[in-house]
């Protein structure tokens, strides 16, 4: 009786998490104008800042200060009960807890950003924080 627009719905909030992230990749282009930064970052990363400054004649140093590595010691057992709420902080940490538990219906995601959000799944519920922070993830955990 009614057509499903999800997948249709899904494609337009991944084309609007790509404007946000190349609207704040503008402004820092235009704050850091003829400057040299240093990235600190992951030793994965998803995002193409680096890039985007590069190309626009920013200066790049990158400081890699961690690497995301799955718990191998985790099992089934070790899932999280239903109606749990799940901060992923990377898609990483997202790909990580998928593979070890696969993801509950009654589950919420939150992401700790539009980078990370971009990388869950369609059939997955969740929020985007209002910082990038996991102190706001938390925050809006708890007012769940």
């Amino acid at each position: 009786m009614f057509q499903d627009y999800s997948s249709e719905i899904f494609f337009l909030n991944f084309l609007l998490l790509l404007l946000q992230f190349y609207k704040f990749a503008l402004e820092l282009i235009d704050l850091l104008k003829d400057k040299k930064v240093l990235l600190i970052r992951p030793k994965k990363v998803v995002s193409q800042l680096k890039d985007i400054l590069e190309q626009n004649n920013i200066i790049c140093d990158e400081l890699i200060t961690y690497e995301t590595n799955c718990n191998d010691k985790l099992t089934k057992n070790d899932k999280p009960p239903k109606h749990s709420i799940i901060i992923f902080s990377s898609p990483s940490t997202l790909n990580c807890f998928l593979d070890k538990f696969g993801w509950d219906k009654t589950y919420m995601a939150i992401s700790i950003g539009y980078t990370t959000a971009k990388y869950i799944p369609e059939y997955i519920n969740y929020k985007v924080s209002k910082h990038t922070s996991l102190k706001s993830c938390v925050d809006m955990a708890q007012k769940l």
